[in-house]
């Protein structure tokens, strides 16, 4: 299951609301404390709900035309043109309302659980020598929430990509030293 990339999440986030600008009037509080490593796509985010705000009711086309004429038009083609992410289902102009607020809200969920998810995982890989069984399985039912939160984005960007795999490579490396390890005593080498 790819690691879910934050970049990815931003993407759609901000092809939701450029082809749904109605959104935003549902969802304004949990949009603006979304925060965006990215700065070229939080820009064009920012870009977005400024002008849903100032041209009350802008169509979908209104909204697309202001935004490719403006500085941020080279970025938003390529989204379009090749994030795997324009392609969700829920993304189409033509979508029904209520499934496009039901996906949308739960990408919502998504993004601010993940962050604390992934926190309390790499803390438990640290710690997996001197787990217990029972505090194993927790572990591994942890992973398993992790890797569901992300099960339908696919990661978007190389940083994500290569963090995502050594981050799966530090687990099974863990998990393939944690048969040979004493129970409760960590092996003498770090990494």
């Amino acid at each position: 299951t790819p690691i879910p990339s934050s970049y990815g999440f931003a993407t759609t986030i901000t092809l939701a609301l450029i082809n749904h600008p109605w959104l935003l009037d549902r969802f304004a509080e949990e949009v603006a404390s979304l925060e965006i490593r990215d700065k070229p796509l939080a820009a064009l985010l920012g870009a977005v709900t400024r002008t849903i705000f100032e041209e009350t009711g802008v169509t979908r086309e209104r909204l697309a035309e202001t935004l490719e004429a403006g500085s941020h038009g080279k970025l938003l083609a390529k989204l379009a043109r090749e994030s795997a992410f324009a392609r969700l289902a829920f993304l189409q102009p033509e979508s029904p309302e209520a499934e496009v607020e039901e996906h949308f809200a739960d990408l919502i969920f998504r993004w601010r659980a993940l962050p604390s998810l992934n926190r309390e995982l790499q803390e438990g890989a640290d710690q997996l020598s001197d787990a217990s069984d029972a505090e194993y399985e927790q572990f591994a039912e942890l992973q398993q929430q992790v890797a569901s939160a992300g099960s339908h984005h696919a990661t978007d960007d190389a940083g994500d990509r290569e963090s995502g795999e050594k981050f799966k490579e530090k687990i099974a490396q863990v998990l393939r030293d944690k048969g040979s390890w004493q129970k409760g005593r960590r092996p003498d080498h770090r990494r």
